[in-house]
């Protein structure tokens, strides 16, 4: 049993670090939506936003599965139904970014250069916010 206390503290030590990034993509995303003065957002951003249940039951689950050393009831569902909302998701992400870039746009905001190929877009109100 002191080992299944263990493994629990050490998936909670996993999921701090987890659920701070969650909640800073879903931050980027939601000031995409309202159109706030900088906007930060990418595809992928928005497959981390919707693949959150996801990612939550998992930590849950082997929590729960630890813990009382048992399956939850419909397990296999809950993953199924949520394996296929992130799928949906990565499949109309690029959609989702391109509509945000012409929103954006046509709004008045100006994107600002990209450090690399992956990091997101950036776009300003103001230009001189570029950094």
């Amino acid at each position: 049993m002191k080992a299944n206390h263990l493994r629990a503290i050490a998936l909670v030590i996993i999921a701090i670090p987890a659920s701070i990034m969650v909640g800073y993509i879903n931050g980027c995303v939601i000031s995409a939506f309202k159109m706030e003065e900088r906007i930060t957002f990418s595809g992928m951003m928005f497959v981390v936003t919707v693949s959150t249940p996801l990612l939550c039951y998992f930590l849950f689950f082997s929590m729960y599965f630890f813990i009382f050393n048992k399956l939850p009831i419909y397990n296999e569902l809950i993953c199924i139904v949520l394996f296929r909302i992130l799928l949906v998701s990565i499949f109309i992400s690029p959609f989702v970014s391109m509509y945000i870039t012409y929103k954006a746009m046509h709004n008045g905001y100006i994107e600002c250069e990209k450090i690399s190929w992956i990091s997101p877009n950036n776009f300003v109100k103001p230009p001189e916010t570029c950094k």
